[in-house]
């Protein structure tokens, strides 16, 4: 996985906004992007509904939020839209895992991404990183807080 300083590889990807690049969402301000395993799942769900109750206070740190999961395109729009979802859920489905890969998170044995998170700068560089282990187990939102206040 990667780690604090290491530049966060570029994506394109689609999902529930269309498609979106990460070095354009930069050049706006950081960026938090968390993977997740699958869409509909209970864990899952919960984390990203977390997220969405949560909005203000990465729209008060001026940080967009974005989610990926190796889901297809199709899966992670109907699930952000069931789920009400207003940040970009994105589909690293084709080629399978290929971001997940480039931040070292892809989990071979499930075929999706392991449960982790990237606080990135404006300048592309990571500044926190965090997951989860066991891997079924949510990630605290106080992880994302105490995250955002290194952005300062």
């Amino acid at each position: 996985m990667l780690q604090p300083g290491d530049t966060a590889p570029d994506f394109v990807l689609d999902g529930s906004q269309g498609s979106i690049t990460l070095s354009k969402v930069l050049a706006e301000g950081p960026a938090v992007v968390m993977f997740y395993p699958f869409s509909f799942t209970s864990v899952c769900q919960g984390e990203v509904c977390e997220l969405q109750e949560n909005v203000s206070v990465f729209d008060s740190a001026r940080t967009k939020v974005m989610a990926i999961a190796c889901d297809s395109s199709d899966v992670v729009k109907q699930f952000a839209a069931e789920q009400n979802i207003s940040f970009p859920i994105l589909s690293d489905f084709w080629p399978h895992g290929d971001v997940s890969k480039a931040y070292g998170t892809f989990n071979d044995a499930s075929g999706s991404a392991f449960r982790s998170t990237f606080v990135i700068g404006a300048d592309g560089f990571i500044v926190a990183a965090f997951g989860t282990d066991p891997p079924w187990t949510p990630r605290p939102f106080s992880k994302y807080t105490e995250a955002l206040a290194l952005l300062s």
